[in-house]
C-alpha cells in the first residue's frame, strides 16, 4: 500500500516525496501497523529512515486544523495570502525556519496552495 501511495505522490509532489504510514487502534493506542518507509534501499528519499519515528517540527501538520478553524471562524478564506516568514513570540524564535525543504512554500501563499 505504501509503495503504491508513494507512485501516485510522485506524480503530484515530485520525485523526493516519501511517506510513513501509522495504523493505531484510537480506543487503545496499540499500534496494529507501522511503515517507515515505502522504500528501504532508495537512497533519494533517505528510505532508512523510519519517517514515523523521526523528530520532525509539528507546524505543518497542524496547518489543516488551524485553517479550518480560520475558515470556520470566517478569518480566512481559501484565498487569503497567509505570510510564511520567521516569528518571535517573546524570547522565542523557532530554530529550524531556516530548514528549506523542497516543496515547502515561502512568502504569501494562500491558505489552500497546494505548494
Amino acid at each position: 500500500m505504501a509503495r503504491e501511495r508513494l507512485r501516485s505522490l510522485v506524480q503530484t509532489l515530485g520525485p523526493d516525496v516519501s511517506l510513513a504510514i501509522l495504523v493505531a487502534d484510537n480506543a487503545t493506542g496499540e499500534v496494529l501497523a507501522h511503515v517507515g518507509s515505502p522504500a528501504y534501499f532508495d537512497e533519494r528519499r533517505a528510505g532508512q529512515v523510519d519517517m514515523a519515528l523521526a523528530l520532525r517540527s509539528p507546524g505543518s501538520t497542524l496547518k489543516p486544523f488551524i485553517y479550518g478553524l480560520g475558515f470556520e471562524d470566517g478569518f480566512i478564506h481559501p484565498e487569503t495570502l497567509i505570510d510564511d516568514r520567521p516569528e518571535r513570540y517573546g524570547g522565542y524564535a523557532p530554530r529550524n525556519f531556516k530548514l528549506l525543504l523542497r516543496g515547502h512554500c515561502h512568502g504569501a501563499p494562500s491558505a489552500c496552495s497546494s505548494r
